[in-house]
């Protein structure tokens, strides 16, 4: 009883001396704004001058210099996208708020643009790193450079940082930049920019240009079961580290990277729901066809860039239309085929035919055979269509083998080359094949992307070796083969 009599003492208290602690507040005189500055070094003014309201609710300008990011591992900072943001985009968000808490402390959560009233916290701020167009450019005018589809701008605005471009590409291109160029990559709690960055890049965009790509998706979680990855000495198939699942991610970065016109996938039964369903690959345009003689292989494409005409597919058979499986070429009972589409491409209206193929590795009678049957294929599609031909695929060959000196020197009278080889810029590479990380690749290229004769001006060629986590979460047990090129007129 006694200690509730003394807390309603001290309330008492408490609503007693309220009136004369306000009789006693008075109100800050108002200060004159400080001079502007300008950079010793130049003697030009950096960056923009901005207006806030003083207590008294006069304005003061105050130039910035800098922009200080991050404090003692805080910040005041937010990461605003669109509310209407594609799941491409809020990735890269993630991805930035992820580099710079990794190297500050500080933690930058994305959110939406949407303000509301009745939420301060949702309320802009000079204190934004804005991504894409956001609020509706209530806050900033849209560059008056003229921007193309993968162009993008890093800038300044006061104490804003936009990262703008004119499609989701070239905004994704714009996050990575900044990432690059800005975030630290050091531990640090401190993080302080130059109010003046303005960065226009230029992304290398040609609307008649094809990237093309090889993909072997590996379609189960088991196949390389109890070896071991030859960077970090752990097992392959540590749980559920390198299964479809946890790769499914990994192959929508990979897409992202190169954003390929078309990619011929083998190993794919199981990728379908993905790859069909993904929002931010279908965001992007990316459609799916299959073949129908077995739906193994896969042609994926870009529906912004590309009209899928005709369809069609065989077996690698010694009767490609009938027969699944080989009898007199010692097959193990695996069913192999070849599946095309035909291609429009939008910016140009030129057609071309794309062939995916997976060869069989069971003994090299059937190798030859099979690679034989593809070649013949892709000639025959050129010759009905009189289109050039792209061919893809897993060939389970590499150069200086029977079969692949059959392929592009033989068979269908040497219709077809390597990109490898035709491009004016060739990475070379090396391998294609590791096995989720437990082999060396130096000479084991198998896969492919090749091209008839005359039918393309070839501009690059790679292999991709990109590895996840500390070096040993891969996205296939195949390297990523990639070529661009242009189709050549037939008035050429």
């Amino acid at each position: 009883m006694m200690k509730l009599f003394r807390m309603l003492c001290i309330l008492m208290a408490i609503f007693c001396t309220l009136p004369l602690l306000a009789a006693c507040n008075t109100t800050p005189p108002v200060t004159d704004p400080p001079e502007s500055t300008t950079d010793a070094g130049s003697g030009e003014s950096v960056g923009e001058v901005t207006t806030e309201e003083t207590t008294a609710g006069e304005e003061t300008t105050e130039e910035i210099t800098e922009l200080k990011l991050v404090e003692g591992g805080t910040s005041q900072y937010r990461i605003i996208v669109n509310r209407e943001i594609g799941p491409t985009i809020s990735d890269k968000a993630y991805a930035l708020m992820d580099a710079v808490l990794s190297a500050t402390g500080a933690l930058l959560i994305p959110v939406t643009d949407l303000e509301d009233d009745w939420e301060p916290e949702t309320l802009a701020t000079d204190y934004e790193i804005l991504i894409g167009t956001v609020r509706d450019g209530k806050y900033f005018t849209p560059p008056t450079e003229e921007l193309g589809p993968r162009d993008f701008l890093v800038t300044t605005i006061g104490r804003r940082i936009l990262i703008y471009g004119e499609t989701s590409v070239a905004i994704r291109n714009g996050v990575d930049y900044f990432m690059e160029h800005y975030v630290p990559k050091d531990a640090t709690e401190d993080w302080t920019l130059p109010a003046s960055i303005h960065h226009l890049v230029r992304g290398e965009y040609s609307p008649d240009k094809l990237t093309v790509m090889s993909q072997n998706l590996l379609n189960n979680d088991t196949e390389h079961s109890g070896k071991t990855n030859i960077n970090s000495g752990r097992p392959v198939d540590q749980p559920g580290q390198n299964s479809i699942k946890n790769r499914q991610p990994r192959i929508r970065e990979l897409f992202f990277k190169y954003m390929p016109d078309v990619v011929g996938m083998q190993e794919c039964t199981n990728w379908h729901d993905f790859l069909e369903n993904d929002e931010g690959l279908r965001a992007e345009g990316y459609r799916m066809i299959s073949a129908e003689k077995a739906a193994k292989l896969s042609i994926y494409y870009n529906s912004n860039t590309l009209t899928a005409l005709e369809t069609g597919s065989i077996w690698l058979t010694e009767d490609p239309e009938r027969l699944e499986c080989s009898i007199e070429w010692n097959s193990d009972g695996n069913r192999r085929l070849a599946h095309y589409v035909r291609f429009e491409q939008k910016s140009t209206g030129e057609t071309f035919v794309f062939v995916n193929c997976h060869i069989g590795f069971e003994n090299q009678v059937l190798q030859y055979n099979q690679t034989r049957v593809v070649a013949e294929y892709c000639a025959q599609l050129q010759e009905k269509y009189d289109d050039p031909v792209i061919c893809t695929g897993d060939f389970n060959s590499k150069k200086g083998s029977e079969h692949y000196n059959g392929f592009v020197n033989v068979f269908a009278g040497g219709l077809m080359e390597d990109t490898k080889y035709a491009a004016t810029d060739s990475s070379m590479g090396s391998g294609s094949f590791h096995a989720l990380g437990s082999k060396y690749v130096p000479d084991f290229a198998i896969d492919q992307v090749m091209v008839s004769e005359g039918g393309f001006h070839v501009s690059t060629y790679l292999v991709d070796y990109t590895r996840f986590g500390n070096g040993d979460l891969c996205y296939s047990d195949h390297c990523g083969v990639v070529a661009t090129m242009t189709i050549i007129p037939d008035k050429e």
